[in-house]
């Protein structure tokens, strides 16, 4: 390799000197994505190798050991956030190296911590503002909902499982809070509501039905039938 005594300069003003792009300089390059990154061969591969992916419009840091490894390069510069997003919106991975701004929390574990020297309550609030009624919550509007999901044979998504609904009263906005309920959804019934339900009124309603909506029998049963405005109660299997 030769040996320049003093300042390296191209004749041409407008031409390069060395070209990143091309990624055959040790310690730094520019690459279209991280499979290209990783593509590497080995002897341009060293500890603190500066790697800007294009796809990621990010900049990593290799500290080693293992070059495909994503959890031995640090992203530097910037403010590491993807544009957009809205207001409450989440940022969340969506693959390797990757993330994106999402309504929606998916985690294997969500727990609520207040560790501080004077903590306050731990809460999980649910809240509505339904814009299109002149930003008021809405009589019987579902504020929140707690459920189950799960996956058929075929891996297919099913919705709808056991779970709990938190409910405005049927005299929102003025004092819904008053008048709230709180379903305890125990089946994936195509029926209006089939559970348990307990609201502030000091009304409970083991299950509710109509003539087109009975509840599977069983011994024991309870439930209110509202189109006969009648309770029911289960005698045998």
């Amino acid at each position: 390799m030769p040996i320049f005594p003093g300042p390296v300069r191209h004749n041409n003003d407008n031409d390069y000197i060395l070209d990143l792009t091309k990624n055959q300089v040790i310690g730094s390059g520019i690459f279209a994505d991280i499979d290209e990154r990783d593509g590497l061969h080995t002897n341009m591969q060293t500890p603190g190798f500066m790697a800007t992916v294009l796809d990621l419009s990010t900049t990593y840091i290799f500290t080693g050991p293992t070059w495909t490894n994503p959890n031995h390069w640090s992203s530097i510069g910037g403010s590491g956030l993807p544009s957009g997003g809205l207001v409450d919106d989440i940022l969340t991975t969506t693959g390797v190296n990757t993330v994106a701004w999402k309504h929606t929390l998916n985690t294997r574990t969500l727990t609520v911590k207040n560790h501080d020297t004077n903590p306050g309550n731990s809460e999980i609030i649910f809240s509505k503002k339904d814009t299109g009624s002149g930003g008021y919550t809405v009589d019987g509007d579902l504020l929140g909902e707690i459920r189950t999901e799960g996956f058929s044979d075929d891996g297919t998504l099913r919705t709808g499982g056991s779970g709990i609904k938190f409910k405005a009263g049927n005299d929102a906005p003025d004092s819904y809070f008053q008048t709230s309920s709180i379903q305890f959804i125990v089946s994936g019934s195509s029926a209006a509501f089939t559970g348990l339900e307990v609201s502030s009124d000091r009304k409970i309603v083991l299950s509710e039905a109509t003539d087109t909506q009975i509840p599977e029998p069983a011994f024991g049963g309870f439930y209110y039938n509202s189109t006969q405005d009648s309770y029911f109660v289960g005698k045998n299997n």
